[in-house]
This record gives C-alpha cells, structure tokens and sequence, in this order.
C-alpha cells in the first residue's frame, strides 16, 4: 500500500496532469494506494502527522507529487521516522531535491524506484530560531536567497512562466530586483563547538545546504553530501552589487567556489547572528524574519527511496 500526496496545483497543474498518468500505471500494474491532495498550505503537514501517528501496516510508503516545498511540509509532518519511507515524483517549479538526485518527472521511473526494496538513510537539517523550529531537506537559508524565495511564492509571474514550463526563470529575474533594494547587513558566524564568530562587515545571505542546489538550479554547494553528517555553507558577503550578477551564472555550473566575496564551509551545527532581522527559508519555504539562527544536521535519520 502506498499512500500517495498529491499537490494538484504545483506548477500551475502539472502534478494534476503527473497524478492521471501515474494512476492509469498504477491500475494496470495493480498496485494499492489511497490519495491525499492538498488544498492548503497546512493541509500536507497535518495529514503527514495523522498518517505517520496513526496504525498502519508497516513500514509505511509515503510517495509525494509536488516540488519543494510539498516535501518540507511532509518532513515536517513525520512523526516516526524509523517506520516511514519517503519517495517522490518532482512537479514542482524549482525541483532542486530532484536535480541533485537525477529524478525526472516520468511515472515509470518512479515505478522502478517503487520496486526498491532498499532504502537509504538520508541526512536532514533543522533551523531552530526564536519561537520554533524547522526541518529541511535540501537547503535553509538567511538574507538575499529567502528574499527571493520570499517574493517567488506571491508572484504572478511565476504563475505565467509556469505555464511555458519556465518557472525557474523567476527566481533571477526577481533576484536582480531585490539586489538593487538590497541593503547591508553584519553577520557573525560560528561553526560547531567555536566560541570565536567569523565576521562579515557586509552580507548577502548564508545557506546552510543539505544537497547541491537550491533557488531553481543554482550549485551553492558542489560538495554537498545527503549522507555524510555535515551541512554546506555558501556565503556571500564583502562584495559589491554590480558582481552579483556576474557570479549567479557561475553559480549554476558551481563554478562561483573560490571567487572573491564566496566562502564556503562545513560543520554539524551553525550559528548565525545578523545585525538586523532578515527572512529566512527552508527549502523556499519562508519560516519569518529573524536575527539569530541555530541550524545542525540530523545525520543519516530520513528512509528514501
């Protein structure tokens, strides 16, 4: 039995068109599933928590039709991690979880990880700040990448590049808006057990990145590891404005690593402190603005197929 989370409106439809044809596979093969679709914004976090805390036959196979977004929302709602199964078909707009894992959006495929009898253990992060806690699966972030992410989820745009399948095209056109209003902003960073803060005059934004890619394709993280116990910190700080634009194709290809105003490091646990409060994702999804952030990895804790 497979328990199926469908996000019908992910990409203006394009989970609805998925769903059709991964159902008509489903009858012919005969295989057993129930559905959810969502409807709201808490709607997946609350049927994930009923699911996972619930008496079903075990382990219990969590299949997911949606982007990033859709599946932060999942992790967030799983309750018993040693008895659930996580797999998903990307339909989403930015689908950098699936970028880094080299899944495509074809029903068959998911099909042949379906018949994977063996997980693996995947890593995730958590971002604890004032009020609350987070988990993330691909990336969580403070400053100019949440920005984006922040206008992304409430742009019209989006919803019309969405419909010529060119919806990450948003994300740069946005970015370049908001770096122009962009102003500065200290950070103090410190990594692991240091009680010495690296310091940065001049900020960007921070992300902490659990895979490669995040904000539609861009490679923060080249080194990026699902399952090794560290997150990877892209930080750009110390630069002017008129060389961003110039660094973000870089970063597509990863290429950005090692440029002047780029830095880049590993720990388990991150604390961040800005001079003033900035807005904060986690896998683009926007958890509020705030100053002070404490983010570690959850080694090796999510079953994936």
């Amino acid at each position: 039995m497979y328990h199926m989370i469908v996000n019908p409106s992910s990409k203006s439809g394009f989970g609805m068109r998925k769903w059709k044809e991964l159902k008509s596979l489903f009858l012919k093969k005969m295989v057993t599933y129930n559905v959810q679709f969502t409807s709201g914004p808490m709607d997946t976090y609350k049927c994930i928590r009923k699911l996972t805390g619930g008496s079903f036959t075990l382990p219990l196979k969590i299949v997911v039709l949606g982007g990033d977004g859709t599946l932060n929302e999942v992790l967030n709602g799983i309750q018993d991690f040693e008895n659930t199964v996580l797999t998903f078909l990307p339909t989403g707009s930015s689908n950098d979880l699936a970028r880094d894992l080299k899944r495509t959006s074809d029903p068959e495929e998911l099909l042949e990880h379906l018949s994977d009898s063996s997980p693996f253990e995947m890593d995730f992060g958590a971002v604890r700040y004032k009020g609350g806690k987070r988990r993330f699966i691909v990336s969580s972030g403070i400053g100019f990448d949440a920005a984006v992410c922040e206008e992304s989820l409430h742009s019209t745009l989006k919803k019309v590049l969405n419909l010529f399948r060119l919806g990450k095209l948003t994300y740069g056109m946005i970015a370049l808006k908001l770096l122009i209003q962009a102003k500065p902003v200290s950070c103090d960073l410190w990594l692991d057990d240091s009680d010495t803060p690296i310091h940065f005059d001049r900020m960007l934004f921070c992300a902490a990145m659990n895979h490669k890619y995040e904000g539609g394709g861009f490679m923060f993280s080249p080194e990026a590891d699902d399952a090794d116990g560290y997150l990877d910190i892209c930080l750009a700080a110390n630069l002017s404005k008129w060389r961003v634009p110039f660094l973000l194709p870089l970063a597509m290809k990863g290429k950005h690593v090692g440029k002047q105003g780029i830095y880049n490091y590993r720990a388990k646990k991150i604390r961040i402190k800005t001079s003033s409060p900035l807005p904060v994702h986690t896998d683009g999804e926007i958890c509020g603005h705030f100053d002070s952030l404490e983010l570690t990895c959850e080694e090796k804790k999510l079953k994936f197929l």
